[in-house]
């Protein structure tokens, strides 16, 4: 009867155990290793944009970088996956890899 009632409060703390620590992992240790992947990912983000924005100031030397901005975040999506990246991160990756290079495409500034 006692060994009965002492596996069950064993059982019981080793659950409450695994339950606090599955808490910790997930508030703690979780964010911390995504941030990993997601620096690589933005590093990945930066070189392709600049790469991107480099084919089309080429392939367009005399047009406005607003001629061909569409072009740009369509094909950054295209290389990295359209579920990796929305337009709006390809928007300001093609907007900063232009302003790094102080380009003249960017128009008149505020």
């Amino acid at each position: 009867m006692i060994g009965h009632i002492l596996q069950w409060t064993l059982s019981g703390i080793i659950g409450l155990f695994l339950l606090v620590l599955g808490w910790v992992v997930n508030k703690y240790l979780k964010p911390w290793l995504g941030t990993g992947f997601k620096l690589a990912l933005a590093r990945q983000i930066v070189v392709i944009a600049d790469d991107v924005t480099d084919y089309f100031v080429q392939k367009y030397p005399e047009n406005k970088a607003a001629e061909w901005f569409d072009k740009a975040v369509d094909k950054i999506r295209e290389i990295i996956g359209p579920n990796e990246i929305s337009k709006e991160v390809a928007k300001r990756a093609i907007s900063g890899a232009l302003a790094r290079k102080n380009h003249k495409l960017l128009g008149p500034t505020r």
